[in-house]
């Protein structure tokens, strides 16, 4: 892979502002299906364990409609490289193979939560493992007790030589018929062969709770959601469940510090050690639909609520918590409807945790994000690496959908010079113009170390003047612009390509050195003149029409 197709590289929030180096998380690569089409909807479910990651797209339609497929990576020196595509051994139409899937080391689960082996959405999941570097199917997983619809597959978790198996429209016939009430089946391995273990309830389960919509697992602990549990009506819970010798018991019960009514509290879990992350991607914060996330912990047996992790720019129905994921002192948060440069573009965030405090660290976006792509749907993450999907992007064809990997690492913070010689950095967002930006050398930096291809500026991430194909450009010069001795590089970027809005009050320019080191850094500007228009509610500033004002055509993957 190029350095420039590397530097993709997003960056929104800056957590220092010192000449050091701090962290941040940027895009490494995009990954897509090298043989996908139109509404295959690829990034539907992520997933990743060391060095690979796992890419369903539940609508791929080479076999049968929507039978489903799913794509496995390797990463290789740094590169993800396409390895395999997953199929069943029996594909049939609207299998939804990929719907969910799962990854520990050299074994993949699958769902189908549309197989119909015995009748509509029985549903199915399905292990492949890796021998010669061939996947091949080991066993194909279905319930012991199996009901129509009851969409078996939903969600999957494995760990070691476990799976778990979500099954949220199971009925549940004792004491009395509970329709919709949920399920999750539990399945070992030994010498090759699976058999179910254990079927799993929620201790005050009830019908319509969807138990089993989520499910997380590590070592012998299982969390699994139940968004829709009546108390009030959706407002939602999840479930810890620990294995002693072989046998499941209910641990504790998770709730949302104040439920309400259609929060949808345990639509995402996700589970590191003695911590549990549970998302709720309907809460109702400042603006509907906003979502947020809750952290628990467990000391000494029990389970506490430790904090509710919202987004720095909370949006109306951006659906923060719709899918999470959580690796040591890290979490990932998707947030699918989040309307960034366009609408429902999506968006997921990065959260740190120190001393038990949880602090949002950046915004993860990428530079191609038509409307629908809905990044953020899902994301998994091991270790220092995220992978988000984006199911809704428009990849070579409508919905096909691709998904982004980020890596958390270390940034060096630089010393930049918007329109050098001024102090307040006038522009006007409305210019046709250039804006001069310079990166100050010193003597701990050396300006030509900096890759100049990988040079992005501003909310749009322009690219430099100069390396534009026109008739003119601006040439990106060295030059000791201050007089203090030291080289500084002079860059040049159009106004209308940078992205400025009239509420910005600093631009960020970000880059990679020439051995691929982050670098990140930020000047203050004034706005000037802006022009102010009335909306029928409020008063806006002069930044693009409302996208909610066009024609929509959102995804639909309702399977129902």
């Amino acid at each position: 892979m190029s350095r420039t197709a590397f530097l993709t590289l997003l960056l929104i929030a800056i957590v220092a502002s010192t000449p050091a180096t701090a962290l941040t998380v940027n895009e490494s690569q995009k990954l897509f299906a090298v043989d996908g089409v139109a509404r295959d909807y690829f990034g539907y479910a992520v997933a990743i364990s060391g060095d690979i990651a796992v890419v369903g797209a539940f609508a791929d339609d080479l076999d049968l409609r929507d039978a489903g497929a799913v794509y496995v990576f390797d990463r290789v020196d740094g590169d993800w490289v396409q390895q395999a595509t997953l199929r069943p051994d029996d594909p049939v139409q609207d299998h939804y193979f990929g719907w969910s899937v799962a990854v520990d080391g050299e074994t993949i689960v699958v769902g189908a939560p549309g197989d119909r082996w015995l009748s509509w959405d029985t549903g199915s999941a399905y292990v492949f493992t890796r021998s010669h570097d061939l996947w091949i199917q080991e066993a194909k997983l279905i319930a012991a007790d199996a009901q129509p619809r009851a969409e078996f597959g939903s969600s999957v978790a494995i760990s070691g030589d476990t799976v778990l198996i979500g099954t949220p429209l199971a009925h549940v016939f004792e004491p009395e018929l509970m329709t919709n009430q949920g399920a999750v089946y539990a399945f070992s391995r030994s010498a090759g062969e699976w058999t179910q273990q254990a079927k799993l309830l929620a201790s005050d389960g009830t019908r319509g709770d969807e138990f089993g919509t989520s499910v997380a697992m590590e070592g012998d602990t299982a969390v699994i959601g139940a968004p829709l549990d009546d108390a009030p009506h959706a407002s939602g819970s999840a479930y810890v469940f620990s294995r002693s010798t072989g046998v499941w018991e209910q641990q504790a019960k998770l709730r949302a510090t104040f439920p309400v009514e259609q929060d949808f509290f345990g639509d995402s879990v996700s589970l590191s050690g003695d911590t549990v992350i549970v998302g709720a991607p309907f809460l109702h914060g400042m603006k509907s639909d906003t979502g947020s996330a809750y952290v628990f912990t467990k000391s000494q047996g029990v389970w506490a609520r430790k904090a509710k992790l919202v987004p720095s720019d909370a949006d109306l129905r951006a659906n923060f918590g719709c899918s999470v994921a959580i690796s040591g002192d890290t979490a990932v948060i998707g947030a699918r409807f989040d309307d960034n440069f366009r609408y429902d573009t999506g968006s997921a965030y990065a959260f740190t945790r120190s001393s038990d405090v949880w602090t949002e660290q950046a915004k993860l976006l990428s530079s191609y994000l038509p409307e629908h792509s809905e990044l953020g749907q899902s994301v998994a993450l091991d270790g220092d690496t995220a992978v988000v999907g984006a199911p809704g992007l428009f990849a070579g064809a409508l919905y096909s959908g691709s998904a982004y990997v980020y890596t958390v690492g270390e940034y060096r913070t630089i010393v930049l010079d918007v329109k050098p010689g001024g102090s307040q950095n006038p522009i006007n967002p409305d210019s046709y113009g250039v804006i001069p930006v310079a990166i100050m050398g010193s003597q701990d930096f050396d300006v030509t170390s900096v890759d100049r291809a990988s040079l992005r500026f501003g909310p749009r991430f322009a690219q430099t003047a100069h390396n534009l194909t026109e008739s003119f450009t601006y040439d990106d010069h060295l030059e000791d612009l201050n007089l203090d001795g030291f080289t500084d590089l002079m860059t040049h970027y159009r106004v209308r390509e940078v992205g400025i809005t009239c509420r910005d009050e600093s631009l960020t320019l970000i880059a990679m050195t020439v051995d691929r080191q982050l670098l990140v850094g930020t000047d203050s500007i004034t706005t000037r003149p802006c022009r102010w228009f009335r909306s029928p509610a409020i008063w806006m500033l002069n930044e693009e029409p409302d996208a909610r004002s066009r024609q929509d055509g959102p995804v639909n993957i309702d399977r129902k």
